[in-house]
């Protein structure tokens, strides 16, 4: 399950953040910037290789970029290297999966995310299973599980990021987001909070249960694989990224379908006409970018140039 961090809505995100601060806070506490790594003390890309592409042609008068993210990762790990820095100043607006500036968005979350018909993840499970997980959240997540039992199970999950990292918690959107204000830059989502609900809400809730119970029993597995997982990104790697989560067994057909086609697709028209209007800096999770119907490809099918950046 670790391994959809790079392609699962970031509203999975936002609930361990909203879990630790309040909406509030979320939307107006300025973050501690790290220090941008210089590209000479990171892995080097191989060819087609890279976190970064940058997009021109087809009539634009000046490139934008995609830039593909992790949503959580542990502060030991953050990276940001100079060559991203560039192509972020060059930018003049900031889109993200969903506006994380929004504090309506994050809102929004925190009442879409409710299960429907008052039910809790008592209703789901055994009573051995719910007491295994109260017991998880009171020694791992420090959160009693009765104030957050509500919530869809999946959302449940995304408390346990926090845990599964080395180091403090950092999150490349927030981050871009703090940047972009500090440049006076517009920020917006290719998709909204609904839009990422109503994601979750295809994903029959026996089966976020069997997801939320993998977490639970085998945190130390997943927590390694995550660390793997993370490894593989701070080495720029996007296709190994994506044979690494298309290799996981939760990841069919009808998953990838859901979550990344389905999506990648969607995005498309409103990445073509923001990129039309300003040079813009597109962030997305790492996943959506390349495969057959990532975003890339659908872009190189739309008839612009793609590059990796170096």
């Amino acid at each position: 399950m670790t391994r959809f961090s790079f392609t699962l809505p970031l509203l999975l995100v936002l609930g361990f953040v909203v879990g630790c601060k309040s909406t509030k806070e979320v939307a107006e506490t300025p973050l501690v910037t790290t220090p941008a790594s210089t590209s000479s003390s990171l892995p080097t890309p191989t060819d087609g290789s890279s976190l970064l592409w940058e997009i021109s042609g087809n009539g634009l008068a000046q490139p934008s970029y995609l830039f593909g993210t992790i949503h959580i990762i542990g502060s030991n790990d953050f990276i940001f290297p100079t060559s991203w820095e560039a192509a972020f100043a060059q930018t003049q607006a900031l889109y993200l999966e969903i506006d994380m500036s929004n504090t309506r968005e994050l809102m929004k979350m925190m009442s879409g995310g409710m299960m429907k018909d008052g039910r809790s993840l008592k209703d789901l499970v055994t009573e051995e299973e719910y007491e295994l997980v109260k017991t998880f959240f009171k020694d791992s997540v420090g959160t009693p599980l009765g104030m957050v039992d509500k919530m869809q199970p999946m959302l449940l999950m995304s408390m346990f990021y926090g845990k599964m990292i080395d180091g403090d918690p950092k999150f490349y959107e927030m981050e871009l987001v703090e940047r972009a204000k500090k440049r006076e830059l517009s920020v917006a989502g290719v998709e909204t909070v609904e839009d990422q609900l109503a994601m979750i809400a295809q994903i029959p809730v026996e089966d976020q249960v069997e997801m939320l119970m993998t977490y639970v029993e085998d945190f130390p597995t997943e927590k390694a694989r995550l660390q793997e997982m993370v490894d593989i990104y701070v080495s720029q790697d996007v296709e190994a990224l994506y044979g690494f989560m298309m290799d996981s067994p939760e990841m069919d057909e009808s998953s990838r379908v859901l979550m990344l086609d389905n999506r990648n697709e969607k995005w498309i028209p409103v990445i073509r006409e923001a990129a039309a209007a300003k040079p813009t800096f597109f962030a997305f999770g790492a996943g959506h970018l390349p495969g057959e119907k990532g975003v890339i490809n659908l872009l190189r099918q739309a008839g612009y140039t793609v590059t990796a950046v170096k």
